[in-house]
């Protein structure tokens, strides 16, 4: 249950999944983190949001991964479709 409510979370933040954890912006986590510990008040054990990073960032990453395997993400090169992410 917490896990669908963080990747809901991450969903209604519109996330750029091509990007990794490291380069979203810590406001949009923020938002993320307050939200999750509101829904969920078991998340506010874990000191430094580290149980809800570790969820988002597994999230995203297997995310960015399918999305690349379905090549949903444009290469920097790749000027063939423009209509693909």
């Amino acid at each position: 249950m917490i896990l669908a409510t963080v990747r809901k979370l991450v969903h209604a933040a519109q996330s750029d999944f091509s990007r990794p954890y490291r380069c979203v912006s810590a406001k949009e986590l923020s938002k993320i983190f307050v939200s999750a510990r509101r829904i969920h008040s078991y998340l506010e054990r874990f000191e430094g949001n580290w149980a809800t990073a570790a969820i988002v960032k597994q999230f995203m990453s297997s995310a960015r991964r399918y999305g690349k395997q379905m090549q949903y993400f444009r290469q920097a090169n790749d000027n063939r479709n423009p209509n693909i992410m």
